[in-house]
């Protein structure tokens, strides 16, 4: 075999290998038929995901008050008991965790998808603005 016929083979092998990570083979068939349809992200998606990472924040907040009123209460019964004071510190360290996780949900989640739904949809429009200037400045043509 010539070094032009292995190198061919190398290259038909490697070129196989890299590609079992995608969605098409070598010919551009689909190598996973059964495969859900790839990722289509809207801004309406976007909007609503955040929307319900919101709820989620919002359901999370009123479990988190309930436990903390429960917990704020459990000091009293156990007076004259160094759990008394340990509780003391647990619950002032749930709280700061507690406003912590509820930040993020908010700030790095619900926020930041609705604000991204939001500018996604406004790009789009404003391409549908421009694309159709565009068509009338040809047809005036």
């Amino acid at each position: 075999m010539s070094f032009e016929d292995q190198w061919a083979t190398a290259r038909q092998h490697a070129t196989t290998r890299m590609q079992l990570n995608s969605e098409a083979d070598i010919d551009g068939r689909r190598v996973n038929p059964g495969a859900p349809p790839s990722l289509d992200v809207t801004p309406s998606v976007l909007q609503e995901r955040g929307r319900e990472a919101g709820v989620v924040r919002g359901d999370f907040l009123e479990a988190d008050n309930k436990a903390v009123q429960a917990i704020r209460k459990a000091p009293s019964g156990l007076k004259g008991w160094d759990t008394a004071a340990a509780l003391k510190q647990f619950t002032e360290r749930w709280v700061s965790q507690m406003h912590y996780v509820g930040a993020i949900l908010e700030g790095k989640i619900s926020t930041p998808l609705q604000q991204s739904g939001r500018s996604h949809a406004k790009n789009e429009d404003d391409q549908k603005i421009k694309v159709q200037g565009e068509s009338t400045k040809q047809q005036g043509r």
